[in-house]
C-alpha cells in the first residue's frame, strides 16, 4: 500500500498529486491519497477538483495509524527518552516506512526503487520535477480545466493571440509576509528579471499577477506595458494559473503557484526567471535550486 499525503495550498497539492500518480504510473500500482484531518467522519477536501484529474482514492483515517508519531522529535524535546527511543527503533526496522523530506526539493533516490510489496507514507511537497520526467505530457492532461470555457474567456483569448510576446510575472505577498518559513521576493529580483526578457524577448507585454495589486501599483514603479490581473481568488485561484500558462514567457515568485503556471506553458522558445533563493532560512535553500528546471533562468 501506497499513501501520500496532500495538503496546504493549490500548488503545493498539485505537486503531491503529481508525484502520487507518477509513482502509480510508474509502479503500476494504486496510490492513496491522504488529507490530513483529525475528524475521521469529514469528507477529503482538496483544491483539485477544478482539473480534469483522475478520481481521488482516499485513504481511510485509519491507514495511518501504523505510521504514527509523524514526528518523533516532540518527545526528545520533551525529554521523554523512552518515547522518543522506542519509536525510532520502531521506525527503524517496522515494515510500514514512513517517508519525509529532509530538505525541500531534494530528490528521493528511494523514488526509483519502491517494493511495492511494503507499506509507505509519503508525507512530504515533493516539489522536484525530475519526478516527472517521462510523464509530462500525461501530468499536463491532468491539469488542464474541467471547466473549458475558463480556456475561452475573454482574458484568456487576449493572451494567446496577442500581437506581443506575453510575459507573467506574478507577485505574491500576503501570506508571505507572516509565514516566517517563507517570504516576498525582493523588487530588485524582478526588476534584474525584465531587463532580461527585454534584452531575450521583441515586443514584451507583461501580465501582473499579484494577491497584493495595491501594493504593486503603489512599490512597483515599473515602465513597462502591463495589465493588471485580478479577481480571481478563492475557488477561481487557479485561473490564474491557466493564464499564466497561456503567457509565451513567465517571471515567477518563490511559489508553486506561479512554478506551475511557467512549467504548464508549452511554449517551446519560452524564457522562465525565477529566484535562486526560495526560503527565508537559508539552510532551508541548500537543494532549492532542484525545483526549477535546468533551462530556466535563476536570479
Amino acid at each position: 500500500m501506497i499513501i501520500v499525503n496532500i495538503k496546504n495550498g493549490l500548488g503545493n497539492q498539485m505537486f503531491q498529486y503529481a508525484f502520487g500518480k507518477v509513482i502509480e504510473w510508474k509502479y503500476q500500482t494504486q496510490v492513496y491519497f491522504d488529507l490530513l484531518r483529525d475528524d475521521i467522519s469529514t469528507p477529503l477536501q482538496t483544491d483539485l477538483d477544478v482539473f480534469n484529474i483522475e478520481p481521488i482514492l482516499e485513504a481511510k483515517p485509519q491507514w495511518r495509524i501504523p505510521f504514527l508519531p509523524f514526528s518523533v522529535r516532540q518527545y526528545r524535546d520533551k525529554k521523554l527518552y523512552i518515547h522518543y527511543i522506542y519509536y525510532k527503533l520502531r521506525r527503524k526496522f517496522q515494515s510500514n516506512k514512513l517517508i519525509t523530506e529532509r530538505y525541500p526539493s531534494k530528490y528521493l533516490k528511494l523514488f526509483n526503487k519502491i517494493d511495492i510489496k511494503k507499506k509507505y507514507y509519503f508525507l512530504g511537497f515533493w516539489q522536484n520535477p525530475a519526478y516527472f520526467i517521462g510523464y509530462e505530457d500525461k501530468i499536463r492532461d491532468l491539469f488542464s480545466p474541467k471547466d473549458k470555457n475558463v480556456i475561452c474567456s475573454k482574458e484568456s483569448t487576449e493572451i494567446i493571440n496577442s500581437q506581443y510576446e506575453t510575459v507573467s510575472i506574478h507577485f505574491r505577498r500576503g501570506d508571505y509576509l507572516t509565514s516566517g518559513f517563507i517570504e516576498p521576493v525582493e523588487k530588485d529580483f524582478y526588476i534584474n528579471a525584465i531587463e532580461i526578457i527585454k534584452q531575450k524577448v521583441k515586443n514584451p507585454f507583461f501580465y501582473i499577477f499579484t494577491n497584493d495589486p495595491e501594493w504593486f501599483e503603489n512599490e512597483m514603479k515599473i515602465d513597462i506595458p502591463h495589465k493588471l490581473i485580478t479577481g480571481n481568488v478563492d475557488k477561481n485561484a487557479y485561473i490564474d494559473i491557466l493564464l499564466m500558462s497561456k503567457c509565451k514567457h513567465n517571471i515567477i515568485a518563490n511559489s508553486t503557484f506561479s512554478w506551475w503556471g511557467a512549467w504548464l506553458n508549452e511554449n517551446p522558445d519560452k524564457c522562465v526567471i525565477a529566484p535562486k533563493k526560495w526560503y527565508a532560512d537559508e539552510k532551508r535553500n541548500k537543494f532549492a535550486s532542484e525545483i526549477t528546471p535546468k533551462e530556466w533562468i535563476r536570479l
